[in-house]
Formats: structure tokens, sequence, C-alpha cells
């Protein structure tokens, strides 16, 4: 790496309730700094203790990147928290069913409608807390580690509007402020956004509906706001050519836990669970495949803006023509539309939290894919190319995401999006993709018409952030 390599802090210690993987922001970070000039940028990442050995292994071969964990420990005496690593040979030795304080007032929770988990929750938010108001503070005295441009990737993350030094903010998405059930939180973004956006140098967002929103309703001059696109991701990397092939029940069997990390034993536990409650439900698949079998995934979280509610009932379609047609969720689904559609129980699994590998796996495993979403903040989304990369099909909802995508890559694309309000339309279009080769290798081949190289949006961010600190 070159002397002369200018320094890039990478503000992004995600709350402990949120997942390195489970946020986009990670995909994001590991192609971006991946395909990044060793000669001219070096990079460091501030990360919560609880994600910094997942962050250390995905960066571990890029030159350029250090790694800091949020930790009074490395602050005070630049120690690296011990990795903590329990693998499923060992899994019994290390938890047992036991009692706590927590566990024994579990009736007065109940009485006072209080979660156990809300108490824990609580508990590592203000430790979280804690150790980022510190870290702050130590940036703001210039006690930290020192760069020439930091760039701020989830403005969420409280007290970041205080940083000091020229600062480059993401802006991913409007929905906070166009959907009136995120009130309890928007007046919060409201505020923090205004002075975010008051301090940056630039502002970097990933559609031109985006940078319209921000000039027209934030005031923000268009000069100060950048539009790079997402670059697309390719899961044909991850797994073996011959895997899409394989039958379904195959698929099943090659799916594995993967090698649990965690901070404690407690936190383990509760890992090792989710990944043993992700292996039942493709057991509990595995017992009803036949050859008539389809199997349809949704990879998405859920938000009101997703369009889950319209989807069960294009799932209730579908299932009424095909009863062997199950659909995945890679999300916790809400339980009033559980309840509601109560008779599709056997037909829904949702398998949740899962690796890169595990994903792909799940992508093979399916027929085809939907992402119902109403709107997106980027250019489509990324589920309809990660299932391209794998020869699968994808029938994306229509929204501005999708208008725009189809802006820029001609009228090719609309081969790939459909109206999910229309339940005739979209039903015909779901069976025409489950049914028909040639409508199948149409769609797959639109979908990869509009993939865009990751290496080419890197060097975007690179020019950005050279120019801003020469």
């Amino acid at each position: 790496m070159s002397k002369g390599a200018k320094e890039v802090l990478i503000w992004v210690p995600l709350s402990p309730l949120h997942s390195w993987r489970g946020e986009g922001i990670a995909q994001t970070l590991e192609h971006l700094l991946s395909a990044t000039s060793n000669e001219t940028l070096r990079y460091t990442i501030l990360v919560n203790v609880d994600h910094f050995h997942e962050v250390v292994t995905s960066f571990r071969e890029i030159r350029n990147i250090e790694v800091i964990p949020l930790s009074l420990i490395w602050l005070v005496f630049r120690a690296i928290p011990k990795r903590k690593k329990y693998v499923d040979k060992k899994e019994s030795a290390y938890f047992k069913p036991k009692s706590t304080l927590i566990d024994a007032a579990g009736p007065i929770f109940r009485k006072l409608k209080i979660k156990k988990s809300r108490i824990r929750e609580l508990f590592h938010l203000t430790l979280y807390a804690l150790r980022l108001k510190i870290f702050t503070a130590f940036q703001v005295l210039g006690l930290f580690k020192r760069a020439e441009l930091i760039w701020i990737p989830v403005p969420i993350i409280n007290w970041s509007e205080s940083l000091k030094g020229k600062k480059v903010i993401s802006f991913w998405d409007p929905f906070v402020f166009e959907y009136r059930e995120f009130s309890d939180i928007s007046f919060y973004f409201f505020k923090k956004y205004n002075k975010l956006f008051q301090g940056a140098e630039h502002i970097v967002t990933q559609s031109q509906n985006n940078k319209e929103y921000i000039a027209g309703v934030f005031k923000v001059p268009k000069n100060r706001i950048a539009v790079i696109y997402n670059g697309s991701p390719d899961y044909s990397k991850i797994i073996k050519k011959d895997w899409l092939a394989y039958s379904k029940q195959r698929l099943i069997r090659l799916y594995e836990k993967e090698p649990v990390e965690a901070s404690s034993v407690s936190d383990f536990a509760r890992r090792l669970h989710q990944e043993h409650c992700n292996q039942s439900a493709l057991f509990r698949l595995s017992k009803r495949i036949n050859a008539k079998t389809k199997v349809i995934m949704v990879s998405t979280q859920y938000r009101i803006y997703k369009g889950f509610e319209v989807l069960f009932k294009i799932a209730d379609a579908i299932v009424g023509v095909l009863p062997d047609a199950y659909f995945i969720f890679t999300s916790e689904l809400p339980i009033r539309l559980k309840e509601r559609y109560a008779y599709l129980r056997e037909n829904v699994l949702e398998i949740v939290r899962v690796s890169n590998k595990q994903h792909a796996i799940l992508y093979c495993l399916c027929d085809l894919v939907l992402h119902p979403s109403f709107v997106e903040g980027g250019l489509g989304c990324y589920p309809q190319f990660e299932a391209a990369s794998l020869n699968r099909p994808c029938l994306v909802n229509r929204g501005r995401h999708t208008d725009e995508l189809s802006d820029v890559f001609g009228d090719a694309i609309r081969e790939v999006i459909c109206d999910f309000r229309n339940l005739e339309d979209t039903t015909s279009r779901i069976l025409d993709l489950l049914n028909n080769s040639a409508v199948r290798q149409a769609n797959i081949q639109a979908n990869l018409s509009a993939f865009i190289n990751w290496k080419s949006i890197a060097k975007k961010y690179e020019k950005l952030f050279l120019e801003l600190v020469r």
C-alpha cells in the first residue's frame, strides 16, 4: 500500500439489536472496499464489538482496511476482544437449561406485559450507548483515529452528527417520512438528517429518485448530492455450478448449520437455536416435497411498505391452484398475517438470518423469487439479481425503483415487473414462470441485462472520496 494513501474513517457501529449481515450495508461495504485500490485510500472501520470478528473475517484478505471494535478495552489498551467460537461438537457443554432472576420474575413480567427479552435488550443498549458516547467524545476531541474523511454510511447512529472533520453521508431512502406508521421515530430522523446534511461535504445516494427527494424536500443543493447506484450481487461465486441442477431433497441435505460465533454463552445458545429452527423448517418442507412441488422465495425483511399483505393474497391464489406450492420467507412474519391466513401455515416457512452460502442454497432450492415491495431506495432490488445470478427467475412489484430501472436499462426490463395489486394478472404470470421454461429464461436474461458491476461502482466512490480530500 502506498504511503500517500488517504485515510477514510467509516463510522458504522450498529446497535446490538442489529446483526451485521442482516443489514444491507454489510454487503455494500464488502463489495465496495474489496474493489478499491490499495494505492489511493486506506479505510478504518469502527463497528460494534458484537460484529467485530465477523467484519474482520469479511475483510481479512484486504490490506488497506483496519477494523476497530467499539470497545473500551480497545480504546484504553488497544486490546482486541477475545474471539469466542463455539462449534456443534461442543455445543452441549456450553449451555444448559437454567433459571435466572429474570426467568424467576417471568410471571411478574407477563402480568405487566413486559417481555424478558426487552430487559436484556435494554441492558445491552445502555452499555452500547455508553461506549458509543465515549468513542464519539474521543473523536470530537481529536483523541481517536485521525482521518482526512469520515464516511457515515448509516446516518441513524446516535451522535454521528457531532463527529469532527469532513463528512460524507449516505442516504438510502425516505420511507420513515413517507409512511405515518414510522411517526414514532420520524421526528428524530427529521432532526438528525437536517443536522447531518448541514455539516456534510457531500451526500451519496443510490437513485435519482432519492436525489430529487433530498433536493426537493430537504432543500439540499443538487451539486452536493451524488447519485451512485449500487452494484448487483452475484451469488454464482458462492456455490458450485452443479448445485443448480440438484434436486430439492439434495439441496436441503446440503444446507448445513453455520459455525456459530458469539460473545457470550447465552448469545451462542440463541444463535444456535435460530440455526436449529431454520433446519427444522427445511425438514418440514422435505417431508412435503413431491414431483409437483414448487418453491417460491421472498427474500426481504418485513416492513410496512414491503407489500406482504398483497403477497399473502397472491400466495392464497397460487396455493388454490397449486396445493404443492411452498413459500419461503427470509423474514419473520407478522402474527396477524399468519393468523388471518392460518390455512396457509403449512405452505409458508420462515428461514431467517442466513449466511451467504445458506442464502444461495435457498435460491437454488426455489423455482421462483418474488419481491413484493412497493418502493425501494435503490435501482430495482437485490433479490432479482441474486436470483438471476443463479439462473432463477424473479418477479418484482412495480414502484418508482423499477420505473427508474426501466429508464436506465430500457423496456426489456419490464419483463420482470408486475403490479402485484392486480391479483389476476400477477397470479397468471407466476404460473407462467413456474411452468414455461421459455418465459423463465426470458425473465432471467432480462434481469441479467441490468447487472451493474461492483468494481465500476467502487471506482466512483473512490473518485468522490479523493476529490473531497485533495
